[in-house]
């Protein structure tokens, strides 16, 4: 038997990141496979160059936005796997004492050893955005972006990165992110019932109104309108950071808001990239969002006078 296979990496993309100037493309490579066969793998390159010599912390700033991207884009957070640098100092010493060269060496510091030591994450078999559809503006604006943006892209960046965290973890990183983002959307037709009687103020419950208004979320499966179900994401954001409020909520309503604020602020993200809006769209009204409330219901919750309740 005879096979034959061609491998041809993707060419990718090229964008400008404040100073530094990126590029991402597919590498194949042959594989450590144990037993018979042939082992190839796909390897996916960033890489950063900079005008001069930089800091390698410079350089794997650079990268973290675009992880970050990634992360919120596929759902499951990305990590790399390993990270080099080149430089004329890890070249090959000649006889006649000069260096020729500038070989590739493996870097690893207090930065990136926790994050090279963990599994590889599950591959996303449904993204927000399918890697296809960016272009080097998208990745342009979003290094101009994640830097204003702080407040609403790092909570969830963060917790995106964590292999491991409780619900209400959830629950409080992605609420931070929905407050930021509805602050940015400003004024909504319909908030009023949200707003604080004194003053007419933005509460937690505006800004996630804000959000699922922008998105045009279909609630109609839990809730009764937008603002009730706006009300019972805040109240339970509500109850699990105040003490005041008693013990925290019952471990469904804590699962199913945090399910809800992560999807939200994902596409609230990514919704403000340039070429995203149609891709946005699609995923706010497909089953990646029905299914959680199809979940909500099957485990008997639903919303009520802007509050999970457990029903029989």
């Amino acid at each position: 038997m005879r096979v034959r296979y061609t491998l041809e990496p993707n060419k990718g993309l090229e964008w400008n990141q404040g100073s530094a100037r990126m590029s991402i493309w597919t590498h194949w490579t042959q594989a450590d496979g144990s037993g018979r066969g042939i082992h190839l793998a796909d390897d996916v390159i960033l890489v950063s160059r900079f005008p001069k010599p930089s800091p390698v912390d410079m350089h794997l700033s650079e990268h973290r936005k675009f992880r970050d991207l990634l992360s919120i884009l596929s759902g499951p957070g990305v990590r790399f796997v390993e990270h080099f640098v080149r430089d004329h100092g890890f070249g090959m010493r000649m006889l006649d004492g000069k260096t020729r060269g500038a070989a590739y060496e493996r870097v690893i510091s207090a930065g990136t050893i926790a994050e090279n030591s963990q599994e590889a994450v599950p591959t996303s078999d449904w993204p927000i955005i399918a890697s296809k559809d960016f272009a080097a503006s998208d990745l342009e604006w979003w290094a101009m972006e994640y830097d204003r943006s702080r407040r609403s892209i790092l909570p969830v960046a963060s917790i995106l990165q964590r292999p491991h965290f409780f619900a209400e973890d959830k629950v409080i990183n992605c609420s931070m992110s929905i407050e930021a983002l509805g602050s940015n959307l400003g004024n909504t037709s319909g908030e009023g019932p949200t707003l604080s009687g004194r003053g007419a103020r933005p509460t937690t419950s505006t800004y996630f109104y804000r959000v699922i208004e922008a998105l045009d979320i279909d609630v109609s499966a839990v809730a009764a309108d937008r603002i009730e179900l706006a009300r019972a994401m805040a109240s339970t954001y509500n109850t699990i950071k105040h003490p005041d409020r008693g013990d925290f909520p019952d471990a469904f309503h804590s699962i199913y808001a945090g399910k809800l604020s992560l999807a939200l602020a994902r596409m609230a993200i990514l919704q403000r990239l340039p070429n995203a809006g149609t891709n946005v769209a699609k995923y706010a009204k497909g089953w990646q969002i029905s299914r959680i409330f199809d979940d909500m219901k099957a485990n008997g919750i639903e919303v009520m006078a802007g509050r999970f309740i457990s029903t029989p």
